[in-house]
């Protein structure tokens, strides 16, 4: 598998780790009504449809109105699944507007008088932000502008889809905002998306696949302040750590995650290490140590390993453990990312705990990190998970949509998957023995015979 043959490198970009969030469930009176507007609003429902899904759910969520805006000649035929985006959002209601025949100017007009008649100061409109090739989109996009102007209510733009790094050329990058839909509303956009016949290429739809979501606030100045209440605050995540703290506090056992003893967890540490690429390395940088079991047998194939942990209470049972090269670090992902290179990235077992644009962002800090000759290891449960934000191949899949390194090695069974990242090495040649020891240990083989 190469690079060029998955779908979404450009999330890459260090550009995104400037980019904030949105929380559109924060302040729940404040929307109470959400249009998206697309031709197709398919392309919309793609690029944000599992946030509307969880928006849409419960009888207290704002009503969801997907509106499918046909134009072209009287005559123009629906794309092919453009009519499936009510089956991308669970709970929105879909609405079309026929304006096949009509000039885009009248199209416009039309557009914003219907949506000025419906939109009120609770009302949040979703709209195709403007492209220089697609007169259509940016018809939709001034009048759904004109129209949020004119009612004081709301408004969110979508970049062109399916993305790409060009999708995102037109839109300065302090107005893009990231969303964290849950895994459950990912899986059923996932789920809806082969039912529309695959109107797009798998790189494209791959992008729609994707554990966050983009959007970008207007270029309005007044707009912009007024759409950005759903900003996330910068100590959201602030208690990430409080619940294994807890386990450790409140349990039995300094093992409450049972990693000295089951039989799964001292085989995944055997497997993670046998898939290492090489004998011995400088530096290894370990994410989520936990308790330490694997930093341990990490430090005696390396000259040193940072080890990461959010948990102070597991670095505490860590550090009992007084092994001279282990540096061990407290800190949350990605924020805390060491800032230092290394031959080993290894993510064992964490990228579940975070959500969507946290393991996007903490991807690109590994990327970052690793040597070009390094490599990236992730390896993950492949059972379900409960009550935290993705599961094992969620996880996984990301990854490998993502990351720009060829796939060197891969191990699955039933419980667990391990994937290397990196470029290709042979431990046979690399640490191959001179031609003169070989032959004089050949010699040696026949002397004995």
């Amino acid at each position: 598998m190469t690079a060029q043959a998955r779908g979404a490198p450009w999330l890459l970009d260090p550009r995104w780790d400037t980019v904030a969030r949105l929380d559109m469930g924060r302040n729940p009176g404040v929307c109470t009504h959400i249009v998206l507007i697309g031709s197709p609003v398919l392309d919309g429902c793609a690029a944000v449809g599992a946030t509307l899904t969880d928006l849409g759910r419960g009888r207290t969520g704002p009503v969801v109105d997907l509106i499918d805006v046909m134009t072209g000649p009287a005559d123009a035929e629906r794309p092919p699944g453009s009519d499936g985006g009510n089956r991308l959002v669970t709970g929105g209601r879909p609405i079309s507007w026929d304006l096949r025949g009509m000039e885009l100017d009248a199209v416009e007009d039309l557009v914003r008088a219907r949506l000025t008649s419906v939109l009120h100061p609770n009302s949040l409109v979703i709209a195709p932000a403007a492209a220089a090739d697609s007169p259509v989109r940016c018809c939709l996009a001034r009048a759904a502008l004109a129209a949020a102007r004119s009612q004081a209510a709301m408004l969110l733009e979508y970049p062109q889809w399916p993305h790409d790094s060009s999708s995102f050329e037109n839109v300065q990058w302090t107005r893009l905002r990231l969303l964290a839909p849950s895994l459950t509303a990912l899986r059923s956009k996932e789920s809806a998306l082969p039912a529309l016949g695959d109107p797009a290429p798998e790189g494209d739809l791959a992008a729609a696949r994707c554990v966050a979501e983009i959007v970008a606030l207007p270029g309005d100045p007044e707009l912009a302040e007024r759409s950005d209440v759903f900003a996330e605050p910068a100590d959201a995540h602030a208690d990430v750590a409080d619940p294994f703290d807890a386990m450790l506090t409140e349990g039995a056992t300094d093992d409450p995650w049972h990693l000295d003893h089951s039989p799964y967890e001292r085989r995944r540490l055997e497997l993670v290490l046998a898939c290492l690429g090489r004998p011995r390395y400088a530096r290894v940088i370990e994410i989520g140590c936990a308790t330490g079991q694997l930093s341990v047998r990490l430090a005696e194939r390396a000259d040193l390993v940072i080890a990461v942990d959010a948990s102070a209470k597991a670095l505490e049972v860590a550090r009992r453990n007084r092994t001279p090269n282990i540096r061990w670090v407290q800190g949350t992902v990605p924020q805390d990312f060491p800032a230092a290179e290394a031959d080993v990235v290894i993510l064992s077992e964490i990228g579940y705990f975070l959500d969507g644009p946290e393991l996007l962002a903490t991807v690109r800090a590994a990327r970052r990190a690793v040597r070009p000759t390094g490599e990236i290891v992730v390896a993950n449960w492949q059972r379900p998970t409960e009550r935290i934000p993705l599961d094992g191949p969620a996880v996984q899949a990301q990854v490998a949509e993502i990351i720009d390194l060829p796939l060197r090695a891969r191990y699955q069974d039933a419980d667990l998957v391990i994937e290397v990242w990196g470029e290709p090495v042979s431990v046979y040649d690399e640490y191959a023995e001179p031609p003169d020891r070989r032959s004089t240990a050949a010699e040696h083989e026949q002397s004995c015979e």
